[in-house]
């Protein structure tokens, strides 16, 4: 039993260490131009190993998309959680991690958009993880955004979202002189149009 244990273990820290190094070549160089033989090196595996657990890219690929998802959730709550009574505090708070995490050196936007960009075919299964990720994690903002009670809220939680995405791509081409610099600007006369009604 000790030894079952132990393999079942083994397997596991397998698959995490797969995961953990295809998640950061993805988001550093895209995951078109990294092929399973450099992620198994950097986990430390063999490609034999890789596919043991992973039965192809894509479904590695879907893997660390499904993760980052989840990451992102519990960085949300986590961000919820230092001022559970002020919604609009949380929301400020999120724009600003938004903020200090795309102008940080390496940053290379988000990951679920960065996907969605390299994979063309809408039906493709990579998309359909990436629309489902983004529809995840626009209804947790929603529910933060629907207690702040201002107007229009979906309308409010588009344009924050529309906002942090575009301002993630700025960043990347003219970097800190160019119009990402507006964001926290930009967000905060999003909040205080929808403050005043919002063109209801």
């Amino acid at each position: 039993m000790a030894t079952q244990a132990s393999e079942s273990q083994a397997r596991s820290d397998v698959a995490a260490r797969v995961k953990r190094a295809a998640s950061t070549l993805f988001y550093q160089r895209g995951i078109l131009a990294v092929g399973v033989n450099e992620i198994a090196s950097a986990a430390g595996a063999t490609k034999m190993s890789l596919y043991r657990h992973f039965r192809s890219k894509d479904e590695l690929v879907i893997a660390c998309l499904e993760a980052n998802v989840a990451d992102e959730l519990d960085r949300l709550r986590a961000i919820a959680r230092q001022s559970p009574n002020d919604p609009l505090g949380q929301l400020r708070a999120i724009i600003a991690d938004a903020h200090q995490r795309m102008s940080a050196p390496g940053a290379r936007g988000w990951m679920l958009a960065n996907a969605a960009i390299e994979i063309p075919d809408p039906s493709h299964p990579i998309r359909a993880v990436c629309a489902w990720g983004e529809a995840v994690l626009r209804s947790k903002i929603l529910q933060i955004v629907r207690r702040t009670g201002l107007s229009r809220p979906e309308a409010l939680t588009d344009g924050l979202l529309l906002v942090l995405y575009g301002a993630a791509f700025s960043w990347r081409g003219p970097g800190a002189g160019g119009p990402s610099a507006a964001m926290v600007e930009t967000c905060e006369a999003l909040l205080a149009y929808h403050a005043q009604g919002g063109a209801k």
